[in-house]
């Protein structure tokens, strides 16, 4: 279920939060054999009585189809993080914490926070499982606002930019020239499934998002998923596959076919 997040809602479950991230239960397993920890890339504030401040523009708060045998948190960036290494470290901190119980934990990163769990499982002390979708590992134009504005030309592209994309510290980690991923990420760990993402016709399309995301990446030129091409989502190391999905919609259909076809 969709629900916008606005500034005084009460965000509750809080598991960890710190000046760079914010960890928070959003569903408690029946098992408990099994722990998803999952980023769409989101920044947020909340304060300590656990109400929301500020939020990313047209910011959902998305419950993940996960078995309820399993245990989910969510993970957001706060506006303060200085990089995604920072952010990184810390959530590794947060997963070498957690309880003996699970045997497995799964570290599930959409677009930039595919970045940032590659980095956390690097640091983990424990064994877990990586998923990145629509991860950005070589950049993308569409995090260089000065680039993008000057690209769209057309003034609802431009006003719809300016809505949907805040220019935060993390994002400048994904700009084609930081290319984070030749120095950093030549090998992230042995149980990595990387899901690339890309919308080629109309036909693929299922909403009126991705319709909207299929004529941004033609009008751009980027050449994948609407914001992330298709050839900077490679990564040395992982298992990949290829999903027809537009960047919006690629953490719920990747999520999807990974659990239909129990890949991890």
């Amino acid at each position: 279920m969709l629900r916008l997040v606005r500034n005084g809602s009460y965000f509750s479950g809080i598991a960890y939060m710190n000046t760079n991230i914010i960890l928070r239960c959003i569903q408690l397993g029946l098992k408990n054999d099994r722990c998803y920890i999952i980023g769409n890339g989101h920044s947020l504030s909340v304060n300590q009585n656990e109400y929301v401040t500020s939020h990313d523009p047209c910011m959902t708060t998305y419950i993940p189809k996960i078995s309820k045998d399993h245990t989910v948190y969510a993970f957001y960036f706060t506006f303060e993080a200085p990089s995604l290494n920072q952010a990184a470290s810390d959530l590794s901190l947060f997963v070498n914490s957690l309880p003996n119980m699970y045997k497995k934990i799964i570290l599930v990163g959409h677009s930039k926070c595919g970045l940032c769990f590659s980095f956390a499982a690097r640091c983990c002390k424990r064994e877990i499982s990586l998923v990145t979708i629509s991860t950005p590992f070589f950049g993308t134009v569409f995090a260089d606002k000065e680039i993008s504005l000057y690209l769209l030309n057309f003034r609802l592209y431009k006003f719809i930019y300016n809505k949907i994309f805040s220019n935060h510290n993390v994002d400048k980690e994904i700009t084609p020239q930081a290319r984070l991923c030749q120095d950093e990420l030549q090998y992230v760990c042995k149980n990595h499934i990387n899901v690339k993402c890309e919308l080629e016709n109309l036909s693929d399309c299922q909403s009126i998002a991705d319709i909207f995301f299929l004529l941004l990446d033609r009008y751009m030129g980027i050449n994948g998923d609407g914001i992330v091409p298709i050839a900077s989502q490679n990564v040395i190391g992982s298992k990949s596959i290829t999903i027809t999905s537009s960047h919006a919609a690629s953490l719920k259909n990747a999520l999807k076919i990974i659990e239909q076809n129990n890949l991890i």
